[in-house]
Formats: structure tokens, sequence, C-alpha cells
């Protein structure tokens, strides 16, 4: 079994009481970073994974329209590609992001895909990748 490390986060916390208020917080930047880093996450992204949270959460009409899209035929889509787009949409930081202590985006790490045909891929106008598999080049192939 693979070790695991536990890694801590500090949080400082002083609450009025009374009010039941939050007075003031001092953290430390790890968890100043994470915080920040849900700013970069796609809206997709979160309606996703808050879907498969045990409770029912509702993201008012971004969960409609999510469930929406979701039952849509792939036949209505260009490349059934871009349905798996839509729901797994790229993270422009998600490089910085693996490097915090915490993180909740359960996105697979990104792989380029290129043409099968090696000479189509050396092309001037070739050399095009892209990060989902099977998607067709524009020779065909």
């Amino acid at each position: 079994m693979a070790s695991q490390r536990l890694q801590t986060i500090s949080l400082k916390v002083l609450i009025h009481k009374k009010r039941n208020e939050i007075v003031m917080a001092e953290a430390d930047g790890d968890f100043v970073d994470i915080l920040l880093s849900f700013f970069t996450m796609p809206m997709g992204t979160i309606v996703r994974l808050i879907n498969k949270l045990p409770q029912v959460a509702i993201i008012g009409s971004l969960t409609t329209l999510y469930e929406a899209v979701e039952n849509l035929e792939e036949q209505l889509f260009q490349i059934w590609e871009c349905k798996s787009m839509l729901f797994h949409p790229r993270n422009p930081f998600e490089n910085e992001c693996r490097k915090l202590k915490l993180s909740i985006d359960d996105t697979e790490p990104i792989k380029y895909y290129i043409c099968s045909d090696w000479n189509c891929s050396r092309r001037e106008n070739g050399g095009l990748y892209t990060t989902f598999k099977n998607v067709s080049c524009k020779c065909g192939k």
C-alpha cells in the first residue's frame, strides 16, 4: 500500500460568540492559494463535482442547463468529442493547481494527441494536436 502523508493547512479564526460572526481570519499561503484556485475552475467542472455529492445541491439554472445538455443525444453534436469537451473542460491553470496541497478537481492530467500518420503531423501546415482522444485529423484519419 502506498504511504500517505498527511499535510496540514493553518487557519486561525477569531469568532465573536454573542453575534456568531467571524471577526478575523488568519491563514497561511497554502490556504489562500487553494481558495483562490477555485476561481480558475470552469463552471462545467464545478457543476459536475457538485453533482457527485451525496446530497442534492442545486446551483440555480446551471444545474438544470448541465442536466439538459447531459441528456442530449450525441448525434446532435458536430462530433461526439464535443460533448466530452463540454463536461470535462480544461482549467487553464491546471499545472499550477496540481502543485497545491489540496485539489478537488478530478480532471485527468492533460494528454496530447497527434495524427497517426507521422508524415501528416510533420507537414508545414500539419503538426496540429488535440487534448481529446480519437478526434479526426484534418487529413481525415
